[in-house]
């Protein structure tokens, strides 16, 4: 449910299948510390987004493709 001061709406968020993978590599750049280079994909299919009160969902057929490329330090 998402509250709004004076309201309350139910949100049905579908269902449907979801995957994530990511990689990523500790690069040394000293004894104690690595650069961190990743990459990660997210997809996600969840059908249909219906509001609680619309006669017809809100999304149709809402999936999605997600690529991140990400950099980090890491501490030993």
């Amino acid at each position: 449910a998402v509250k709004v001061p004076g309201a309350t709406t139910n949100l049905d968020l579908g269902k449907g299948v979801n995957v994530v993978v990511g990689a990523g590599y500790d690069i040394p750049l000293a004894r104690h510390l690595a650069v961190t280079p990743a990459l990660d994909y997210w997809h996600g299919t969840l059908g249909d987004v219906k509001v609680a009160g619309f006669p017809r969902p809100v999304f149709s057929g809402w999936s999605h493709n997600i690529v991140a490329a990400t950099v980090g330090l890491t501490f030993y």
